[in-house]
């Protein structure tokens, strides 16, 4: 990102041009975006962003919708007691007056932002598209209220244009896992975190005082993020003191130790090609370049892994994007651990070679305790906030 325009630059290198972001809080379930309304509202932020809206509408020609997560727990999809948009990517374009050929409604995973952003920009190199959004949208906390009091939404969207639905991808848990009583994150992640506890020879109260240590900087970077849900300043003691408040979900995690749903949260990017940026008169420090990706998994299910305080995968992924960037972690100035509990923090900074308590920080979104968790799409909030970022200082990488 220089001032003056790079003519070294392939035209197919992909560049991201746009980011937004957008949060409702307070608001009744009567008045309130639906999550394609929300998603929407972030997209147009992106769009504006770019500085040449209508122009990039008109040029998108694929749109990836991150899957919400309602969706993403049944196969087919169950029916939705409000309703739902049954084209998830077209039901956003249309809201943004934009007409893209490839509509794609992503599959699960808080990694599939960054994952849909890795296919577009091969698809951009490629030559198969020139212009991509990839979006997401919740209304987690509306949908809560309105069951809570008793309102009825309706959600309901019909659109025959046809998509691509990635499907929930494959099974997160087995029925024997399910019997034990690890079906969901809240029962799995403490598993992790206990044999971590485990391992570090750490009392419940230790081991308390180490998670709220790890975790209060996440809280004092949402606290100054406008789209944070959560961002309530909070202590270290507070969050390690067990309250009526802050009680315990699932042992050893009490309430701001978990990934936070009740959020109506949405969040957008742009990719495009040098060539198609230049065309569009994208103006260069709009410009963020992805300099290295990777990606792999773990071995999906709980029952299989060959430990809990570990994840190889995380760490060869870190080393091969590293690798193919040039660069090492020492000169990455900015950083967005994923963070939906103490544990996944942990163990990625083990994974890493970055110590906890790294000067830089290990977020700038806040955390899903903090900022919220909106389903599958807080990696694409993370996105968007780093954008901001490295727009602020062009020499910077995180």
């Amino acid at each position: 990102m220089k001032d003056e325009p790079d003519k070294t630059l392939p035209p197919s290198t992909p560049v991201l041009i746009g980011a937004g972001q957008f949060m409702e809080k307070g608001k009744s379930p009567s008045v309130s975006l639906p999550p394609m309304g929300i998603a929407a509202a972030a997209g147009q932020r992106a769009l504006d962003d770019t500085g040449a809206p209508k122009q990039v509408a008109a040029a998108l020609d694929a749109l990836v919708s991150v899957r919400i997560f309602p969706d993403s727990w049944n196969r087919p999809r169950d029916p939705n007691p409000f309703g739902r948009a049954e084209n998830p990517p077209f039901a956003i374009a249309s809201r943004l007056g934009a007409e893209p050929e490839l509509g794609i409604y992503g599959n699960v995973g808080g990694n599939t932002p960054q994952k849909y952003i890795n296919e577009m920009a091969v698809r951009i190199v490629r030559g198969e598209i020139e212009m991509a959004m990839v979006v997401g949208g919740e209304a987690l906390k509306t949908a809560q209220l309105a069951v809570r009091e008793g309102i009825d939404l309706d959600w309901q969207e019909q659109d025959n244009r046809a998509f691509e639905d990635r499907g929930i991808g494959e099974s997160l848990s087995t029925p024997h896992e399910f019997a034990h009583g690890l079906g969901v994150p809240i029962q799995t992640y403490p598993l992790f975190e206990n044999a971590l506890r485990h391992r570090d020879q750490h009392s419940l109260q230790s081991h308390l005082a180490a998670m709220a240590s790890l975790m209060q900087p996440f809280n004092a970077v949402a606290s100054q993020n406008p789209y944070a849900s959560y961002g309530e300043p909070r202590s270290a003691q507070e969050l390690a003191t067990v309250t009526a408040e802050n009680r315990f979900i699932c042992l050893p995690y009490p309430k701001w130790m978990n990934a936070m749903d009740g959020v109506n949260q949405g969040a957008a990017v742009i990719l495009t090609s040098v060539a198609k940026a230049r065309e569009l008169d994208i103006g260069e420090d709009k410009w963020v370049f992805l300099h290295g990706c990777s990606e792999a998994n773990e071995r999906l299910l709980v029952s299989e892994r060959l430990n809990y305080s570990s994840s190889p995968a995380l760490g060869m992924n870190t080393r091969q994007a590293l690798a193919m960037a040039g660069k090492t972690l020492a000169e990455m100035e900015y950083f967005d651990i994923y963070s939906c509990f103490p544990s996944a923090v942990a163990i990625a900074c083990e994974e890493l070679g970055l110590a906890c308590d790294d000067p830089r920080g290990l977020t700038v979104t806040g955390g899903l305790p903090f900022f919220g968790g909106p389903g599958n799409n807080y990696s694409l909030h993370g996105i968007a906030s780093m954008v901001e970022k490295l727009r602020r200082k062009p020499s910077a990488f995180g």
